[in-house]
């Protein structure tokens, strides 16, 4: 990858869990519900007698204990929160689990002789996880298999202590990098990331330009059954994967390629967003190239319940082509909405007089969205809190529309690189990157090395409840209810589709879906017992119990 491009982009280098509504709400209607509040912050790292440790977080996975896993990669030393020692003098995967105070409960390491780096972690019907991520080793270490070319895809399967099952290696004779799993329908996983390989080794088509996306199919215990490469003449980087309801998936990275080979549309400027939609055979069905006539990245993407897709990155272009807000500063948070052939319906621009980007997205149990990444802004623009240091945690709370509800700063007095959100069991907020500040600011614990992983936990912010007249006007029948249950709504949403959400007691959300005016919510796979349906309603969120027989 080119450190340059992805410093313009104002993206963080990767070395490789909302209903939108259909018909958006003015803004005039929108209701600000309460920022949230930091719960605790905790600091996870170690030293080096090489380096002063760095322990670089990239991702992180609720656990249904409330707590979470993270996720990146360690140089450092037995010392710390490191409880095993660097298999040679370069980086290895570190997992840590923490508990629901941020707690550690346990940490494992997994490399070889050179650099690993973990990118992704999937939890699996086991209860253990799936960690996935590059690798440049030789059959050394933890590594079963040797390297096909520079970097190769790395797969390692634990159980949920933290122990290997099994390991896997995939790619060809240049590197590749590995930064996304997501279930299949049978039982197995698809692998998404960049690579600069020919074909050779596990790749079996030749290189479109000198980067591609590329994706893996493989069975449950990691056995290879395809691979397909997406690109064009010039360079393609990955940013995300999800899995989509047809048993197909939506990939999306950024593009410095014109038209040209899988790219079936022109750029719109330097760089652009690009999105390709896969079927379950890997197929490509369509693509899409999305930008302004600048720099425009994609960070993050979700897929929506209610059809399309959420995306999330930074932008330097002013207005003009997809861009339909003004450049801020630097490099702006984009989000984008796109219906699922990927045609935009939407755009918003988030920023402040520096630079911002979209690292990751969180959908909300009130149909908005959590757009987290960076910020090296100061107040103004859309930033309300002071930059505590050279960079920190940025997160901003827009509701179905992308309009702004709320935004919170977290960091110390240095960098902090905020690369994954997260909702934990219970309805708070998980925000993990890494971070090279002392204690100060938002930080109450100091680093062990040059860098830390940190880990930040905020309530979500509390919606504004809507007025009992309005609330009376909603209603639930049969309730009790078995299978499903009818939801009425006011008269005035006739045209306007409202997010529905089922919660148990901690709640956890259960079920997602959009009414217009009245609708059933399925309820099979539920267990007996009492349920929350909150409504995200113009006038705020109206909460009604219901009883499964």
């Amino acid at each position: 990858m080119k450190t340059t491009l992805l410093t313009s982009l104002g993206l963080t280098l990767r070395l490789g869990a909302g209903l939108a509504l259909l018909c958006p709400l003015p803004e005039a209607a929108a209701q600000l519900p309460t920022a949230p509040t930091k719960v605790w912050d905790r600091r996870f790292g170690g030293t080096s007698t090489t380096c002063s440790g760095e322990d670089a977080l990239f991702t992180l996975a609720a656990t249904p204990d409330g707590g979470c896993l993270l996720g990146g990669r360690s140089s450092s030393d037995a010392v710390g929160d490191v409880s095993q020692p660097n298999w040679a003098f370069g980086a290895d995967f570190w997992a840590v689990k923490v508990d629901a105070q941020g707690n550690k409960q346990w940490d494992a390491r997994f490399g070889g002789t050179q650099i690993e780096t973990l990118q992704a972690i999937l939890p699996t019907a086991d209860g253990g996880y799936l960690l996935g991520g590059s690798s440049d080793s030789g059959q050394d270490g933890d590594k079963s298999q040797p390297s096909q070319g520079g970097n190769d895809f790395w797969l390692v399967k634990v159980n949920a202590q933290g122990v290997k099952q099994w390991d896997k290696r995939y790619g060809g004779p240049g590197s590749d990098y590995l930064a996304a799993i997501q279930p299949t329908p049978d039982g197995g996983y698809l692998l998404g990331g960049s690579s600069q390989s020919g074909s050779g080794g596990d790749k079996t088509e030749a290189s479109r330009g000198s980067s591609d996306l590329w994706v893996v199919k493989i069975d449950a215990q990691g056995a290879k059954l395809w691979d397909h490469r997406f690109g064009g003449s010039a360079e393609e980087y990955f940013a995300g994967m999800k899995a989509t309801p047809d048993g197909g998936c939506i990939l999306g990275g950024s593009s410095l390629s014109g038209l040209g080979g899988d790219k079936s549309e022109p750029s719109h400027g330097s760089v652009d967003i690009w999105l390709v939609k896969l079927d379950a055979t890997g197929t490509k069905q369509w693509d899409k190239a999305l930008g302004g006539a600048g720099f425009d990245g994609l960070g993050a993407i979700q897929v929506l319940p209610g059809g399309g897709y959420l995306l999330g990155g930074n932008s330097q272009s002013n207005i003009g082509d997809d861009k339909s807000d003004p450049h801020k500063g630097g490099g702006d948070m984009w989000l984008l909405r796109v219906d699922a052939q990927g045609t935009k319906l939407w755009d918003r621009t988030y920023g402040g007089a520096m630079g911002e980007s979209i690292t990751s997205l969180a959908l909300m149990p009130d149909g908005g969205y959590l757009l987290a990444g960076s910020s090296s802004s100061g107040v103004g623009g859309d930033k309300t809190e002071p930059s505590q240091g050279d960079g920190d945690y940025w997160a901003v709370k827009t509701d179905a529309a992308g309009v702004k509800q709320w935004d919170k700063r977290f960091g110390g007095t240095l960098n902090d690189n905020l690369l994954a959100v997260q909702l934990a069991v219970g309805g708070d907020v998980l925000l993990g990157g890494f971070t090279a500040s002392p204690i100060g600011g938002d930080k109450t614990q100091g680093c062990w090395g040059n860098v830390d992983y940190w880990v930040v936990k905020m309530t979500a912010g509390a919606p504004l409840a809507a007025q009992p007249a309005v609330a009376a006007q909603v209603g639930l029948y049969p309730n009790p209810a078995r299978h499903q249950v009818t939801v009425r709504l006011p008269a005035a949403y006739a045209q306007q589709p409202v997010a529905v959400t089922v919660h148990n007691a901690l709640g956890q959300l259960l079920r997602r879906t959009a009414l217009t005016p009245t609708g059933t919510v399925p309820l099979d796979g539920l267990a007996p017992g009492v349920y929350e349906v909150r409504l995200a309603l113009r006038e705020g969120v109206v909460s009604k119990k219901l009883v499964i027989e």
